[in-house]
């Protein structure tokens, strides 16, 4: 399930990386930030580039650089549900799981998890 529109410059192959709506999706955070996961046609690779310039990331403040590394982990989370066919749960991590203020982190997981006895 795996399709990808490809468009060559610089020795990069740049495009939409999947038609999964998870991943499209943060596809459009990334684009919306000023950058786009690129694939390199030299080493197979995926980078983070400047979209306007292919070049790669470049330091301003840290407020943006705390923006981008939220929304490549969101790109991650993405990839894996995508790739793999797993699904994101969120865990407390206290005993104070009903608040909303409770911390929280996710755990990715196969669809049949409760049922797969072989796993």
């Amino acid at each position: 399930n795996y399709e990808e529109e490809k468009h060559y410059e610089e020795g990069y192959e740049t495009g939409t990386a999947s038609v999964s709506p998870n991943l499209d999706f943060a596809n459009e955070k990334i684009a919306t930030a000023g950058y786009s996961i690129v694939k390199s046609t030299d080493d197979g690779l995926h980078r983070l580039l400047q979209t306007e310039s292919m070049k790669p990331f470049e330091f301003i403040n840290q407020k943006d650089y705390d923006n981008l590394g939220d929304v490549l982990c969101e790109w991650i989370q993405a990839l894996l549900m995508d790739r793999y066919v797993i699904t994101k749960q969120l865990i407390p991590l206290n005993e104070d799981s009903k608040s909303m203020s409770a911390a929280k982190a996710p755990i990715f997981m196969s669809h049949d998890w409760r049922t797969n006895k072989e796993r």
